[in-house]
């Protein structure tokens, strides 16, 4: 009955998931596999992004928060949408 609802936010939930996991790959590679590091301050792009990378701690701490807030604006978007459909199929499931 509400598998659409489902099928989009369980896609949602896997895309919070990919950036949890790239994000985590790409503070290991800046804090602590130096080998990697090396190579990418040599280009130039790369170097100038290094310089701007917050802490290891406050880029984690940020992470978790914006993953908590997404994960919240999933659900409620989930559940307004439950709710909705659900008033809007009332009227067919309900006899008067």
């Amino acid at each position: 009955m509400f598998e659409e609802l489902i099928e989009k936010a369980s896609v949602k939930i896997s895309t919070v998931r990919a950036i949890i996991k790239t994000n985590h790959r790409l503070r290991r590679i800046v804090f602590r596999d130096s080998l990697n590091k090396q190579k990418l301050a040599k280009n130039p792009e790369f170097a100038a992004l290094i310089k701007v990378i917050p802490s290891e701690k406050e880029w984690e701490i940020y992470d978790r928060s914006a993953v908590v807030t997404r994960l919240y604006a999933i659900y409620e978007r989930f559940v307004e949408d439950l709710i909705s459909d659900w008033l809007r199929r009332m009227p067919d499931l309900v006899p008067r």
